[in-house]
């Protein structure tokens, strides 16, 4: 028997049911979309010393149009899966490109980046992790329930249909909406009650701590660190928080 131990909260990853993943560096080669986003805005405007940032730099820059979005949001009192209009994107866009030094027509240039953007096939904006199919595959032929919850304003549903993984998830939720995107617990809960298992019987595996782990204990789950594409995580997670290091290491876990 397998326990892990949360503050006073002990927990049987024997009795697990349900397996709950993360998408964005965890299913899928980008922790978030929208990085691959900006690298494809700024590259369309020939500014090419977005080459020289990192992922991290990158969302730090991010920050002021991501609060501006959230703030909106909030007082719009949008519901979980509001999907932003072409208008909202734009504005964002501007906002966003201000922020890494354009200034000039930025209004212009955001409705010239959102037309290229909006005409890239959904393929063409993230890849399946290798070696994610097979586990997955592997984990619902013994018998445990998978789900997916991820911050994402757009439904994964033509994602996950592209690389034939429908059928193996028996509910999907998403949202980026402040109150339930994570680190709120809402989207995990509401997968545990779509897959009719009691949130302590869920195992939620993601890449970041501030969101994805702090999402599981909040939702009494257990939480799993995929470090594989987010390394500098695993150099501070909590003592006794399970960390892998390949998808294919959650097998050994979960017989």
């Amino acid at each position: 028997m397998s326990i892990e131990v949360w503050g006073d909260l002990a927990v049987d990853l024997s009795a697990t049911q349900a397996i709950i993943f993360d998408m964005g560096g965890t299913l899928y080669d980008i922790r978030r979309e929208s990085v691959v986003m900006v690298r494809f805005f700024l590259r369309e405007l020939g500014l090419t010393k977005i080459d020289r940032l990192s992922d991290k730099q990158i969302e730090r820059l991010m920050e002021p149009a991501d609060g501006w979005f959230d703030r909106t949001l909030i007082e719009r009192d949008v519901g979980p899966h509001w999907l932003p209009t072409t208008e909202d994107w734009i504005e964002y866009d501007r906002r966003l490109l201000t922020e890494f030094g354009v200034k000039e027509n930025a209004d212009s240039k955001a409705r010239e980046c959102e037309r290229k953007w909006a005409a890239v096939p959904v393929e063409k904006r993230s890849t399946l992790l290798e070696g994610c199919k097979p586990v997955l595959e592997e984990l619902k032929s013994r018998g445990y329930k998978l789900g997916i919850a991820s911050n994402r304003h757009n439904d994964p549903s033509a994602r996950l249909a592209y690389d034939c993984l429908t059928s193996l998830f028996g509910a999907v939720e998403y949202s980026c909406v402040p109150g339930y995107k994570k680190p709120s617990p809402y989207m995990l809960v509401q997968v545990a009650s779509a897959l009719r298992v009691s949130p302590r019987k869920c195992v939620y595996v993601g890449d970041s701590i501030d969101y994805d782990v702090e999402a599981a204990m909040r939702a009494d789950m257990i939480p799993i660190l995929l470090a594989w594409c987010n390394q500098d995580e695993a150099s501070r997670v909590a003592e006794g928080t399970t960390v892998i290091g390949h998808i294919r290491d959650i097998l050994e876990i979960f017989p």
